[in-house]
């Protein structure tokens, strides 16, 4: 599996949005994809008005571990309030609590925010 994976999303404003990630590693050993132990990582999901400026973001959550196998990724309501545009970028990474040379960009994409009717 080459990463990062594209991942665009539709956010309405104000709702819960929620996605799970399931990362994979090729293991050449057994020439085959084995799910990645997400208990030996630290995770981060960040969305920004642009790539590659700090000052740029404007949410940042620590995705929960989900049998040490998934990543539950939300935009809660509380920071729908932060996405008064009409678009964004987004992330998700992985960094090894051990090993400081392994860190994963698992999924990127764009939110596009549209305003509830309710």
């Amino acid at each position: 599996m080459t990463y990062p994976v594209s991942y665009n999303i539709d956010y309405y404003t104000g709702d819960t949005y929620q996605f799970f990630l399931r990362p994979k590693i090729y293991n050449y050993t057994t020439e085959q994809y084995d799910d990645v132990d997400l208990t030996q990582y630290n995770s981060l999901f960040v969305i920004a008005t642009e790539r590659g400026n700090p000052s740029a973001i404007v949410y940042s959550s620590s995705p929960q571990i989900s049998a040490s196998t998934y990543l539950l990724c939300a935009i809660p309501p509380s920071a729908g309030m932060y996405l008064t545009g009409a678009s964004y970028v987004y992330d998700v990474e992985i960094k090894n609590k051990t090993d400081v040379y392994d860190v994963l960009t698992i999924v990127t994409g764009t939110i596009s925010t549209l305003r509830d009717i309710s």
